[in-house]
């Protein structure tokens, strides 16, 4: 008997303009669009592949926010049926932005205390990092270790 496919739930977190739309719409559609516009609430987009003769569907839910210390828990309330199930948190900054990397901090203990991350790999990612840093690699990776996230650039 062959099964449905697995199902991979990831989380997109962190601050408003640090890349998480465009890091979506490269995955799911391979595109890139220069223009801004702040995700409200949340987004969400699925794909189906194969990876290892193990059919898959990732789902990638997007929350939109201003910072980690400004979230409302009604953001993460509203979502937390969506992301029931999570198999990862992508916690992304803004590489240019050093604020936007302060605010890591934030959205992990937003997460921490409104969503049921047990048992999650947590991922710390810069966004735009083709761009000149304002974030120090070394910097990000101490942090990474300090808060047991695997880094990403």
């Amino acid at each position: 008997m062959e099964l449905g496919p697995r199902v991979v739930k990831i989380l997109l977190l962190g601050d408003s303009g640090s890349g998480k739309t465009a890091l979506m719409m490269r995955y799911f559609k391979s595109t890139f669009d220069e223009s801004y516009t702040p995700t409200a609430g949340s987004n969400m987009a699925a794909r189906k592949f194969n990876y290892k003769n193990t059919h898959l569907n990732v789902e990638v839910l997007e929350l939109g926010g201003s910072t980690g210390s400004n979230l409302i828990p009604q953001t993460f309330h509203g979502s937390l049926s969506l992301s029931k199930g999570t198999s990862g948190i992508i916690f992304l900054y803004d590489s240019t932005q050093p604020k936007s990397f302060d605010e890591v901090a934030n959205w992990i203990k937003n997460a921490e205390n409104f969503l049921d991350i047990q048992g999650i790999v947590p991922v710390l990612c810069a966004g735009k990092s083709d761009l000149p840093r304002g974030v120090v690699d070394e910097r990000a990776k101490a942090f990474a270790k300090e808060n047991k996230l695997v880094v990403k650039n």
